[in-house]
């Protein structure tokens, strides 16, 4: 009798992903801040500063940093990166005033004579703002976490739970506010995606901040609310995370 095997095959799968950083723009007389918006970048910026002026662009380019020192050349701006956020800043600080004019008057005979003024741009020092954390203070609360709180989570994003107006969606894998999706995460500041969460340990969050309700650039975003975890400074450790594909070849 001719015996028959049967060949096991395990195959540990490590995938790479690489991420092509290659920008491709064709903008026609479009305003610059609207060309700006579309690098995927962390820019930060004054917006009716650069909407004045007009970019016409069909190029490829190797990284968006290279895009946008190419969209700011030949233009009053100069870009300061603090963190990972771009501050595009304006060269010279101007406001509109008024030539010095000095006439002589003549006798007026009662009427009180016209003086034409002539416009001129003042140049000013430079002046920067930045802030390197968000700090809203319109309708932000903290919530303190608890090692209670963390004991029924397996993760950081599942502390949103515990958060009054504010939930998370495991079979969807979205994040709500006030009923509300499109929510902002940010960790420490900075905007990180949904999926870095999920191996985040609950034990590393500190306090949660919650805004409600958003005005200015965040609204114009198409943001819903901001979910902000602040780490603790204090944490020591390691973790690891491991994932694998098996397939068995019978």
């Amino acid at each position: 009798m001719k015996q028959t095997g049967i060949t096991l095959l395990l195959l540990w799968a490590v995938h790479v992903t690489v991420f092509s950083q290659t920008v491709r723009i064709d903008v026609t007389n479009e305003p610059l801040n609207k060309v700006l918006n579309k690098l995927e970048m962390e820019l930060s910026f004054d917006d009716s500063a650069l909407s004045v002026y007009k970019a016409t662009v069909s190029k490829s380019f190797d990284s968006p940093e290279e895009a946008l020192m190419f969209l700011l050349q030949d233009k009053p701006f100069h870009v300061k990166k603090i963190r990972k956020v771009y501050v595009i800043v304006s060269n010279k600080s101007s406001f509109v005033g008024y030539e010095t004019l000095i006439q002589d008057i003549g006798s007026l005979n009662g009427e009180p004579g016209v003086f034409p003024m002539s416009e001129k741009i003042i140049a000013l020092g430079e002046v920067v703002v930045s802030s390197d954390k968000l700090k809203p203070e319109i309708n932000r609360t903290t919530y303190t976490i608890t090692s209670q709180m963390c004991e029924s989570v397996e993760n950081a994003l599942e502390l949103i739970n515990k958060i009054p107006g504010a939930l998370y969606d495991r079979p969807s894998n979205t994040v709500r506010l006030n009923n509300q999706e499109n929510i902002l995460l940010l960790i420490d500041g900075i905007q990180y995606p949904i999926a870095y969460l999920h191996h985040l340990s609950p034990y590393r969050i500190q306090a949660i901040d919650v805004v409600y309700s958003l005005t200015g650039r965040f609204l114009s975003d198409d943001y819903a609310g901001i979910i902000q975890f602040i780490l603790k400074m204090d944490y020591t450790g390691y973790e690891i995370h491991v994932s694998s594909a098996n397939s068995f070849n019978l």
